[in-house]
């Protein structure tokens, strides 16, 4: 079976958008409907199929929240007692839409105010932690309308500096990336499903 291996140019959705939007839920549920509705799970994660090995993820995941009680009964006193399952998974399914950004700046919010600000001002923070929460949710919607509303409505050029202008210039963002390109008599995926 032979192949070719070229630089291809593509024009992915966010690039013909003015504003450059996209909407990773709907890029994740198209990746899902795809592997879901076109492979089909049978093919993909059936009895000797390639990722039948993924199946075991569901074992584990019913054995970790067991694992993490024997190790908060055995180490009582150790950071390990801290240790969620469902907190550490549930986060992990928001991955393929959200990205290191979001997650980022998710951990350092999170550290800051439940464990240094909690560890110093145990009262302030029991007092006014979800009253933060909450002004944080609100001044980010607030802040979104009103860059909408005097910045992108108006179409006012923001400053332009390295956070905003590296993202473009990447392999992906100017479609250079090189990839297979199946050629008529080839086959993508394996050789039989």
């Amino acid at each position: 079976m032979t192949s070719s291996v070229q630089s291809i140019s593509l024009t992915p959705v966010n690039r013909t958008q003015p504003a450059h939007f996209t909407c990773p839920n709907g890029r994740a549920f198209f990746s899902s409907s795809i592997v879901w509705g076109a492979i089909g799970p049978r093919r993909m994660f059936g009895p000797g199929s390639i990722y039948s090995a993924i199946n075991y993820y569901w074992l584990m995941g019913g054995l970790l929240p067991i694992c993490f009680f024997y190790i908060a009964r055995f180490f009582p006193r150790s950071r390990l007692r801290l240790l969620s399952a469902p907190v550490m998974l549930g986060g992990i399914t928001w991955l393929p839409p959200a990205t290191p950004l979001n997650f980022t700046s998710w951990a350092m919010v999170g550290l800051v105010f439940n464990y240094w600000i909690r560890k110093r001002w145990g009262g302030w923070w029991s007092t006014y932690n979800y009253i933060t929460a909450s002004a944080l949710d609100s001044g980010l919607i607030i802040a979104t309308i009103v860059v909408f509303f005097t910045i992108t409505f108006p179409g006012v050029a923001v400053p332009q500096w390295w956070g905003n202008t590296a993202v473009f210039e990447t392999l992906d963002a100017r479609s250079l990336a090189i990839r297979k390109i199946v050629i008529h008599g080839d086959t993508f995926g394996p050789n039989s499903w």
